[in-house]
């Protein structure tokens, strides 16, 4: 081979290797995620305790307080809180919105959490919601779900009442049974609500494009979500 040959292979094999590093620097939009079974549900207040739902509840929804990515409790729909032995308090961010654009807001909370530990919806996990004042009589059937301690002073302020001093609680509220739940979105789903891409309301940082039953569920970037600026990926594929 001649020098100049040579010296033509070399340029090559570099000009292709510095293309491949450059497009392996460029951060990824999309991803496919393999899941060994496809949820029944992602209604929030009736779905199984299992990984793969919870893999995708987590961002399709958001509650109160979520964690950050190290492992940190942070603010989620709430910008900030107090606590004490009595009671929870959270202030709603502004910016909390449904995917429809309608305000994130204390009702929200109230109406799931009434519906979570109504002996009715059948939920396999209400049994944490516990240490809310009432929440064990009304899952007993002995209370109506409309006095559970929950309570709002306005749409942004949410008040939870403590059947006893819970110092695990913040924690507890990072679990999807605690979401909010749109009540005219709910209604208006029926029997359906979460089963689909469109009999669900999202307020995470992704929605539901796409949901072929037995083949994918197809995430994709949510816009209303108020730290969508922060998301770097725009799909997450469920196969």
């Amino acid at each position: 081979m001649s020098v100049v040959l040579k010296q033509l292979f070399v340029f090559t094999l570099v000009t292709v290797y510095l293309g491949d590093v450059a497009r392996a620097a460029e951060p990824a939009k999309s991803i496919t995620v393999s899941i060994t079974q496809e949820p029944r549900t992602l209604n929030t207040l009736s779905a199984e305790s299992v990984s793969y739902t919870a893999q995708m509840l987590v961002h399709v929804n958001e509650g109160l307080l979520r964690y950050d990515g190290r492992r940190r409790l942070v603010g989620g729909a709430a910008e900030r809180w107090e606590m004490d032995e009595k009671q929870l308090r959270f202030w709603l961010r502004p910016g909390a919105v449904w995917q429809n654009g309608e305000p994130v807001t204390a009702f929200d909370f109230i109406f799931a959490w009434r519906q979570l530990v109504d002996p009715t919806t059948a939920s396999p996990t209400a049994n944490l919601a516990s240490p809310i004042k009432n929440a064990k009589e009304i899952l007993a059937g002995e209370l109506p779900n409309d006095v559970l301690g929950v309570r709002a002073n306005g749409p942004k302020e949410l008040i939870v009442e403590l059947d006893h001093p819970c110092g695990w609680c913040l924690k507890l509220l990072t679990s999807s049974i605690f979401y909010p739940v749109n009540e005219s979105f709910y209604d208006k789903a029926g029997n359906q609500y979460g089963t689909s891409s469109t009999t669900h309301l999202s307020n995470g940082a992704f929605k539901i494009e796409e949901w072929a039953r037995g083949k994918l569920i197809s995430l994709k970037k949510n816009p209303t979500y108020w730290r969508a600026k922060e998301v770097d990926l725009e799909q997450i594929r469920f196969s």
